[in-house]
Parts: structure tokens; C-alpha cells; sequence
């Protein structure tokens, strides 16, 4: 018999086999006791969590003719027929690989036909957050009525890129991260099969190193039993995932807490010839001083100690979202793990020192630039002090939220892609700063944006929270200061969140039809006496529907040139 992977042919055959979402399981069943089947779900959670395989399992009970308990018997012609993969009203679509409208559209042109066997055709889309805009909306009627005889499962592990007019009309269900304790279970259940012999330690540690993905954890296990088929060791398992042994990171860490920095290097350097991966080594630290956190917590150490590793704690964290951003792991590491044993003003004043050469009148003189600077400078956002203190935060987001209006619309006045795809040909030059001492909030928070238009000094960046903003206006300075030194100009620019971005995107491409935007000034002096109204939100009624007749024609053609022809989106 061929050869099968181990996440395959232990892939769960009934609801009772499933580990680790009990929630999802009852539910399930206890609709499926009722008979009060919904025509949609929409599974959503980390990946290798068993979205699909429970999609299978629901799509198989579904179709049972002699359902059990809520559970599929494996023994009647449907549940043969799928389990054997030779049933035609099982589809399922990877919308990673079929994400277009094409595809999307023959689905609904097919679902009109009743299925050849069983009494529900189901259509499993996995990834279904990979469909275009496009493929979205020609699933949404679809799903909004769909025929009696068809029922949708969508799985997804990005739910929020999941439009909400689509996760409206699905019944939802959200898998969470499976238990270690749940993984070794099972993983014991599956050596046990398997007849391998496996230490517990080891079935341990793959749990951890899969963080909650029953599929990860079986596909290391198939490949360690492949790798060393007999006497499986943790030497094996350090090999083929790139660890390290527990007792050296208990070294390592010893290493840190005696702040030994040569040592340190020569360790960071064996790490780094041997291969390993430092974003793994540094979040099995984090595990290490956790356990070792909670153990002085248990034993009331002393709160030094303690402190130190709360410290560490937040600090690793820091440093594994800077290891993910950059191609030069090795020395962000060392800077990260260095930097630890040093005060930031230290560094601060070490590099005045250096750049200025000792020399006072040099000093003076770069400070009385500094502050003639702050003066020119045009945008209302940039303060002199390099802490802003609470006073001046508040006055700054007052003016901000005056002048946003308006930054938006000039922005809009000189917007072009050629303009745009300028300043993204220079944005990954900001990861440089991400480590900066100055500088490294701001570029972090220019890093995590998205430029959406780009005018002739003004530009909209767009950023997933809310709250993001708020921090972002307590660094204008810094951001404004950044940008000089990328592009050689000062950009003002209007923060929104993603939602607002999508807001006055349709606003403008609506209105440009009937209103012409004009450049408007946006100096804080000449605020009261702006006709703020001419750039509030427009609305479909400010044209008339023969001006509708030309809107594709004319505003269509502008608006993919200031946007782009893929995030252009006309309804």
C-alpha cells in the first residue's frame, strides 16, 4: 500500500475522535440531533487546529443515512462513498489557488443542480479569505440564497480579512490553540499505532514547538520517525527543527544574568555557525525564564529577581517582533541581548560624544540648528522638545483632528500611482531605524503602515487599530523627523484606519463625478476661516443618475491611477 502521511491517515472519522474543541463539537452535534442544519459556516483559528478535518466530518454526518447520536455511522453508501473520496458532491476549493471571480461564478452556476447521491451538496472553501473583492461578491448572493440542497463550510485562519457581509450570513465557530497536554495525548495514541517508542520528554517539547497545531506536531513526529526510526532521542528532534538542548539555554541565560558580553558574542557566534534559528532560540528563552518566573513567584524570591525577569520577558518579546522585520537576524540578536546590560541614555550620550567629537562649540551649534529647524518647519504637528510632554500631546491631537479633513483632500488633489510607487520604493529603508535609539518607535509605526495615496506634500497611511493612531500623533515629531531623512521633504500626512481608508476611498472615487477637489490651505493660522464644509464626507445624492452614465468612463480610469487598478472597487 502507498505510503501515507501520519495527519493524513489519522485524520479524525467521527466527532468523538477530534481533540482539543469540545465547543465546536457539541454545537455541532446537538444541531445536527435537532436537525437545524445552517446553510453556511465559517470556521476560523490557527492553523492546525482541524478546521478542515471537522468540515469533512460535518459534510460526511450531514449526508449519513443513520446518523448516531450526531455522529456519522462510516458504514452506509454515503458515508463509504466519502470516506473512499470517490463522492462528487464533496467539492472541495483551495482559495488560495482559485481566488478569482471566474471560479467564484462557476460555483454559482453550478449549485442549482441537485447532487448525484447524497441529500446536500457541500462546497468546503479553505482559505477563504485568499478570494478577491471580486470573488466576494459573487459569493455573497449565493450565500445570502443559496437552494435547499447545497450547504457552504468556509474555513479561514485570517477571519478579519473576511469581508463582514460574508461572516453575517455563516453560522461561526472559532477553534482555539489545542493544549500541550491534548497534543502528547494524542501523539502517545498515534506512537502507540505506529509501535514506536518515544520518551514523553520529547512528545512534550513538540507540542511546544508546534504552539497549538495538532497537524504541526504529527508532521514533526512523522518526520523524526523517519529521521531515526528506532531509539528516537531529543538529539534527533534539536537536529531536524534547528534547537538547542534545554541545559543550554539554561547556560545562555546564565550568561545574561551575569551580563557576560564577550562570552555572550562567542556563544552568539556558535549559535549562528551552527545554523540554528534565532527567532526559535529566543521564544524557547522566553519559555525558560517563564517557568522560571512562576517558580520564584511560587517560592516569594526575592522581587529583584523577579523584576529582572519580567524584564527580560518584555524585552525577548521586543526583540523576536525585530528578528521577524529584518534579513540580519544574527546582529539584531547580539545588539538586543548587548543592549540589555546598558542604559539607553548612556548610548544616547556615548553617541553625542562620538558624532560631535568632544567638542562644546559643536555642540551649541548643533543644538541652535536643531531649534532653528523646529521653527522653519512648516507642519503644525513638529514640537521642539524631544519628549512631548501631556500638554502639548493633547493640543497636537486637537490641531490634527481640525487639519485631517484637509490633509485628506490635498492629498487627493495631487495624488498619482507614479508618486506612490516613489515613496514605497524608498518605505523599506525606514527598517534600518527600527533599532535606532531615536528613532526606532517611529519607524516601527511607519513600518506597520500602508501608504494608500501619495500627493505632492501630502500622503494617507493607513493602520489596523485605532488606538495605533493615538501613539502615532505622540510621535509625529520623530515620524515627521524620519521622513526628511528617507525623502529629503516633509509629507503632512493623515493617519486612518484601515475602515476609514475604505471610507473616504469610496467617498472620493463617488464624488469626484459631480465635485472638483480643489487644494486647500492648511496652515493652523488660516483654520476658522477654511469652508470646511466643501471637504466633508460626499454621498451618492450629490449627482444625478445621468452623470451616473459616465462615471465609469471618466472617474474610473483616475481613480486606478491614483490607486491602483487592483484596490479599485466600484459598487
Amino acid at each position: 500500500m502507498k505510503y501515507q502521511a501520519l495527519y493524513r491517515k489519522y485524520r479524525p472519522s467521527k466527532f468523538e475522535d477530534v481533540v482539543g474543541q469540545d465547543i465546536v463539537i457539541k454545537t455541532l452535534k446537538n444541531s445536527l440531533k435537532t436537525g437545524k442544519i445552517s446553510h453556511a459556516y465559517m470556521f476560523s483559528g490557527p492553523r492546525g487546529t482541524g478546521k478542515t478535518s471537522i468540515a469533512k466530518l460535518l459534510a460526511k454526518t450531514i449526508n449519513c443515512l443513520d446518523i448516531e447520536d450526531g455522529d456519522s455511522c462510516n458504514i452506509c453508501r454515503n458515508c463509504k462513498s466519502i470516506l473512499s473520496n470517490e463522492c462528487t458532491d464533496i467539492i472541495e476549493i483551495d482559495a488560495a489557488s482559485n481566488n478569482g471571480v471566474d471560479e467564484i461564478r462557476e460555483i454559482k452556476n453550478k449549485i442549482t443542480l441537485v447532487p448525484n447521491e447524497l441529500k446536500y451538496k457541500v462546497y468546503i472553501i479553505d482559505e477563504v479569505h485568499m478570494l478577491s473583492i471580486g470573488a466576494f461578491n459573487a459569493l455573497l448572493k449565493t450565500l445570502e440564497e443559496p437552494p435547499s440542497h447545497v450547504i457552504f463550510i468556509l474555513a479561514t485562519t485570517d477571519l478579519h480579512k473576511v469581508p463582514v457581509t460574508i461572516i453575517s450570513r455563516c453560522q461561526c465557530f472559532e477553534f482555539k490553540r489545542i493544549t500541550d497536554n491534548d497534543i502528547v495525548s494524542r501523539l502517545e495514541k498515534i506512537c502507540e499505532a505506529e509501535k514506536v517508542s518515544i520518551d514523553s520528554k520529547i512528545l512534550n517539547r513538540i507540542a511546544v514547538y508546534s504552539e497549538g497545531g495538532l497537524r504541526d506536531a504529527i508532521g514533526l513526529l512523522d518526520k523524526l520517525i523517519s529521521y531515526a526510526s528506532d531509539n528516537i532521542t531529543m538529539e534527533d528532534l534539536n537536529e531536524i527543527c534547528g534547537l538547542l538542548s534545554y541545559d543550554y539555554h539554561e547556560k545562555f541565560l546564565n550568561l545574561v544574568f551575569c551580563e557576560e558580553s564577550l562570552e555572550i558574542l562567542n556563544e552568539i557566534d556558535k549559535i549562528y555557525n551552527q545554523g540554528k534559528d534565532f527567532i526559535i532560540f529566543t521564544q524557547e528563552l522566553m519559555i525558560l525564564i517563564k517557568k522560571k518566573l512562576i517558580d520564584s513567584l511560587k517560592n516569594n524570591l526575592d522581587k529583584e529577581i523577579i523584576a529582572k525577569y519580567l524584564k527580560l520577558l518584555s524585552s525577548f518579546n521586543d526583540m523576536i517582533i525585530k528578528l521577524k522585520q529584518t534579513d540580519n537576524v544574527r546582529v539584531v540578536f547580539e545588539i538586543g541581548i548587548i543592549s540589555l546590560f546598558y542604559n539607553k541614555n548612556d548610548i544616547k550620550n556615548i553617541s553625542r560624544e562620538i558624532n560631535f567629537n568632544n567638542s562644546n562649540e559643536n555642540k551649541e551649534k548643533s543644538i541652535e540648528n536643531t531649534k532653528e529647524l523646529s521653527k522653519s518647519s512648516k507642519n503644525p504637528f513638529v514640537v521642539s522638545d524631544d519628549i512631548c510632554k501631556s500638554e502639548d500631546c493633547e493640543k497636537m491631537k486637537l490641531d490634527y483632528t481640525k487639519l485631517k479633513k484637509i490633509y485628506i483632500n490635498n492629498t487627493f488633489v495631487s495624488a498619482s500611482k507614479d508618486k506612490k510607487n516613489a515613496v514605497l520604493s524608498k518605505w523599506h529603508e525606514f527598517k534600518e531605524y527600527v533599532l535606532d535609539v531615536d528613532y526606532g518607535a517611529a519607524a516601527c509605526y511607519l513600518v506597520d503602515s500602508t501608504v494608500e495615496a501619495v500627493g505632492d506634500n501630502h500622503m494617507i497611511l493607513s493602520v489596523r487599530y485605532d488606538s495605533s493612531i493615538n501613539r502615532i500623533l505622540e510621535n509625529y515629531t520623530k515620524i515627521d523627523d524620519l521622513l526628511k531623512k528617507i525623502f529629503n521633504k516633509s509629507y503632512k500626512i493623515a493617519f486612518l484606519t484601515n475602515d476609514e481608508w475604505k471610507h473616504e476611498k469610496n467617498n472620493y472615487i463617488i464624488s469626484k463625478n459631480s465635485i472638483e477637489y480643489k487644494y486647500m490651505d492648511d496652515s493652523l493660522d488660516n483654520y476658522n476661516s477654511l469652508d470646511i464644509d466643501n471637504i466633508d464626507d460626499f454621498s451618492k445624492d450629490n449627482y444625478s443618475n445621468e452623470k451616473e452614465n459616465d462615471f465609469h468612463d471618466n472617474i474610473v480610469s483616475e481613480a486606478i491611477n491614483i490607486f491602483g487598478k487592483n484596490i479599485v472597487e466600484i459598487k
